[in-house]
């Protein structure tokens, strides 16, 4: 009876897990280069078949040089060459179609992002970015925070003092990220979250 209801627990557990809300905990380097192995971990991916295309899933953008790849309702010319994809990894073996065409290459210097939605829930993307051919492994935790002293709606700025990049949005919730809310840092960047609201 107790082996029954173990059983029980895992399969109601499993997909839970699964549909998780989507987490970028660190992404490999990314080089200048079409055939290169990236590897995405986190958490709350989902689960999906390798392949070569687009999808729904996940989208790369040269943010530098303005253009994308692998995203289905982009329609990029760009695809991905997915080689796993599980629940806490995401491995890519390159870049394939256009890639080289029309100025769409990955250049040292430049800063990509990468944006996961869970496969299975396409619940809200997780967001991380990086500059091409740093050599380290990057760490992605994310700029976020739950407000709990504040009435919504509260505002909230976001500064990267690296770049002078600033993000200022208005939440009508609790919970807030600078990232999904446009802002894009890098491992090593300054950053500073600023408040306003009424206090409960």
């Amino acid at each position: 009876m107790k082996l029954l209801k173990i059983a029980s627990l895992l399969t109601t557990l499993v997909p839970a897990i699964v549909g998780a809300s989507p987490i970028i905990s660190s992404i490999s380097p990314i080089l200048s280069q079409a055939n290169q192995s990236i590897v995405i971990e986190g958490s709350g991916f989902g689960t999906l078949s390798p392949y070569n295309g687009n999808s729904d899933y996940i989208l790369i953008t040269d943010r530098t040089a303005n253009w994308s790849a692998g995203y289905l309702p982009a329609q990029d010319v760009v695809k991905l060459n997915v080689t796993s994809w599980t629940d806490t990894q995401i491995t890519l073996s390159g870049f394939i179609g256009s890639y080289g065409n029309n100025g769409w290459v990955l250049t040292d210097g430049d800063t990509v992002s990468v944006k996961v939605w869970n496969a299975q829930t396409k619940t809200v993307a997780a967001v991380c970015s990086r500059i091409v051919n740093d050599t380290q492994t990057m760490s992605c935790l994310p700029v976020k925070g739950t407000v709990t002293w504040a009435k919504p709606p509260y505002k909230v700025q976001c500064q990267n003092n690296t770049t002078n990049q600033k993000v200022i949005v208005t939440r009508k919730n609790a919970n807030y990220g600078c990232e999904k809310s446009g802002l894009l840092v890098n491992q090593g960047d300054s950053v500073t979250v600023s408040i306003t609201g009424i206090k409960y």
